[in-house]
């Protein structure tokens, strides 16, 4: 009985020391691997270092979404089934004006959406209205937008409202081999092959 009355305050105090210690982000609670509907978002056997994570104090701040460092060229594919909402393909990998990246928006049968962002120039390959399968190339690594010089792909998947951070889900994938946290979060610095 006692334990029970002094379990949610002891819990308010943890979430209180957690924001006061600097950070402005809630603890994660990431999917299970084993029952994800995503895949990583590049072919089977490759393997790319996570350069960018959720809500670190960097370009993500407040933001869930991972960025996958990969040379300009490598291939993108769906990580999830759905229908292509959005395609911007027309900045040079040279703009790096923020806003200014190509991408690509695939709609899931569940109403989310999952955002592939910084595409090369030219190399997407669905249209909108397309249906697309997990696996399948859409596009390949570039450098366009606001990427800090360093060519990569950003992904993030959104509930509903695409851009909406405050709307973003944190997603884990059915296919990876690497470390994770104890959330279950990717780890900035890792390397991860997709299996």
């Amino acid at each position: 009985m006692i334990v029970k009355k002094l379990a949610l305050p002891i819990i308010l105090i943890l979430i209180a020391l957690y924001y006061f210690a600097g950070s402005s982000n809630p603890p994660l609670i990431f999917p299970d691997p084993k029952t994800s509907e995503y895949s990583l978002p590049y072919p089977s056997g490759l393997k790319y270092e996570l350069f960018q994570t959720y809500c670190e104090n960097s370009g993500h701040r407040n933001r869930l979404a991972y960025d996958f460092e990969m040379p300009i060229g490598a291939e993108i594919t769906a990580s999830r089934s759905g229908v292509v909402t959005v395609v911007e393909n027309s900045f040079s990998d040279e703009d790096h004006t923020t806003g200014h990246n190509n991408r690509v928006v695939i709609r899931h049968a569940d109403e989310s959406l999952a955002w592939y962002a910084h595409l090369k120039q030219g190399s997407i390959i669905v249209n909108p209205n397309d249906s697309v399968n997990v696996g399948q190339k859409i596009g390949e690594c570039g450098n366009s937008g606001r990427t800090g010089s360093v060519p990569h792909l950003h992904f993030e998947v959104f509930r509903e409202h695409l851009y909406n951070y405050s709307d973003a889900i944190p997603i884990s994938f059915n296919n990876l081999m690497g470390k994770l946290d104890t959330s279950g979060m990717l780890v900035s610095g890792e390397w991860y092959q997709s299996k």
